[in-house]
């Protein structure tokens, strides 16, 4: 039965994956969409200040005080540590245990400074190592609950999303470590069609304001929760789609779910920092500039007290390429592309 689970968890979770990736990166133009309010792109973003070049494929593993820190998604363990000036930089290496038993190539990193947490969800395990000695201090299996998405709360503290095979969805789950593998909290997400694709997104968290939030991909929709998942609110963006918009079929050789229309992105990918969450939008409005935001990533920015709409920005193209993510931290927006890691100052009063 845990085999059989291990290979659904792991087929689902390439599909989404795959169709996500596959309908976000092709063509240069986004749909249209009837939007509630027009934007207010009265840009608070300015030209780019700084770049660093980038020789592999990165993502942002999280942040220090001092310093920017990207995770190879081929070797996770590897580190690229900048400074928010994009000047300084070096590498380190994370040991981790060979005989060890991974799926390394679903394995993630995220910093919990100073901790960094390598985690991954098929042979569900969760490695906790040091940025100063680079070494992995301690580890744990959690083999009663898979997962495709995480992220820490602390160093012994995760969400989790997962499939519940007698819910037939995706569900959020809190864990700790060395808890005997249980469960502290769940959060059941809203079913719409077959409770697996229909529920995919994506959560931010942030310290200091204690919040996290859950953006879905393919509804006008995000969730505002505390961290032990009791729901604060739930937010609308200022799109209209509040339903997923796709039909499932089965590949009945491989009795196997996937997407059999190409679905309707609304929202691709989410932040936070101080009172607000910022959301890249998938979708343009009826009387928006067709040509700026084919070129450019949208973001929208919404107040994390009540979820209300505040204004939009664009993160243009660089050297021909499109932002693949971004984040936001104190007065600047770092976006990375195939290629470069680039900065751009970012005017925005964060406190109201």
């Amino acid at each position: 039965m845990k085999k059989r689970l291990f290979i659904i968890t792991c087929c689902l979770a390439f599909s989404a994956a795959l169709i996500f990736g596959l309908q976000s990166i092709s063509g240069n133009t986004l749909p249209s969409s009837s939007i509630l309010i027009e934007r207010n792109t009265s840009t608070p973003l300015k030209p780019y200040k700084r770049k660093l070049g980038l020789k592999y494929s990165y993502s942002f593993a999280g942040v220090t005080q001092s310093n920017i820190v990207l995770s190879n998604s081929m070797t996770p363990n590897y580190l690229l540590i900048t400074d928010f000036a994009l000047s300084d930089t070096h590498t380190i290496k994370i040991a981790v245990p060979e005989a060890k038993k991974m799926a390394w190539t679903y394995m993630t990193a995220s910093i919990d400074s100073p901790s960094v947490i390598l985690a991954e969800g098929i042979f569900p395990t969760f490695l906790i190592g040091d940025l100063s000695s680079q070494k992995v201090l301690a580890q744990e299996i959690k083999d009663s609950i898979h997962f495709d998405k995480w992220f820490p709360l602390s160093d012994s503290s995760f969400i989790i999303r997962s499939y519940d095979t007698s819910l037939h969805q995706n569900v959020l789950i809190k864990i700790k470590l060395n808890n005997n593998k249980k469960p502290i909290r769940k959060y059941i997400l809203e079913k719409q069609i077959d409770g697996f694709f229909c529920t995919d997104g994506t959560f931010t968290f942030d310290k200091i304001q204690n919040k996290l939030f859950y953006v879905y991909y393919y509804r006008n929709q995000f969730l505002c929760l505390d961290t032990n998942l009791n729901l604060i609110y739930k937010g609308n963006t200022i799109d209209t789609n509040s339903t997923a918009k796709f039909k499932v079929g089965e590949i009945k050789s491989t009795k196997q779910f996937t997407i059999s229309t190409p679905p309707l992105i609304v929202n691709k990918a989410a932040c936070m920092f101080k009172n607000y969450l910022f959301i890249q939008s998938a979708l343009t409005a009826k009387h928006e500039d067709k040509d700026l935001a084919s070129t450019s990533s949208i973001i929208d920015v919404y107040n994390i007290v009540n979820g209300k709409y505040k204004l939009s920005f664009y993160i243009p193209k660089f050297a021909e390429e499109k932002m693949r993510s971004f984040r936001v931290y104190n007065s600047s927006v770092f976006a990375i592309y195939d290629h470069y890691i680039v900065s751009y100052p970012l005017t925005l009063e964060y406190s109201n």
